[in-house]
């Protein structure tokens, strides 16, 4: 799967057909804010979400940014994975 960082919708990206899976964010005082996880019916129960949030933290560590996190699913898949709490703020 290619996941990728649209600057334009402000969002993490992967095509699912033709529509899209997808975290929404917002640059707020030099910090990421993740506000909506999204998931097409048709890739539910295929773990894009945990790909997607993955891929979010990956991006946050390299590019040493912290995060402020509205989304309730990754509020809960942080309680699931409390090695990416370092990244909050």
């Amino acid at each position: 799967m290619l996941i990728h960082k649209n600057d334009s919708k402000q969002r993490f990206e992967t095509a699912l057909g033709e529509e899209f899976a997808y975290i929404d964010f917002r640059m707020f005082e030099g910090n990421m804010v993740l506000m909506h996880t999204f998931v097409p019916l048709e890739g539910r129960g295929l773990k894009i979400s945990e790909q997607l949030a993955e891929f979010v933290f990956d991006y946050l560590k390299s590019h040493q940014l912290k995060m402020k996190v509205y989304c309730p699913y990754l509020l809960a898949y942080l309680e699931k994975n409390p090695k990416h709490k370092e990244l909050l703020v």
